[in-house]
């Protein structure tokens, strides 16, 4: 899968890396790794819910922090657009 991004996630990634503590950058990265592998590998903990601007959005949390992505399905079969990278209350 390619991972597009929003314009918000790309800020707020862009923020994380430069402010952000290491272990959360880090993590962040690997579950965006995994995205990008298999975006519904069970394992990643994957919740939908439905937003009027996006239509599907799923929600994975970050393993060992309190950070989510974000994402929804591209227009294609191979790509995801992260729509947001933060610490949501779930």
């Amino acid at each position: 899968m390619e991972l597009g991004w929003d314009e918000l996630a790309d800020q707020q990634m862009a923020a994380l890396e430069t402010q952000g503590p290491t272990n959360v950058v880090e993590a962040v990265g690997r579950t965006l790794a995994r995205l990008e592998l298999d975006p519904f590998d069970p394992k990643l903990g994957t919740r939908q819910f439905t937003s009027a601007n996006y239509g599907h959005v799923r929600a994975t949390t970050v393993h060992s922090t309190d950070w989510t992505v974000l994402w929804t399905l591209g227009e294609g079969d191979d790509w995801i657009l992260i729509i947001a990278i933060g610490q949501y209350s779930l």
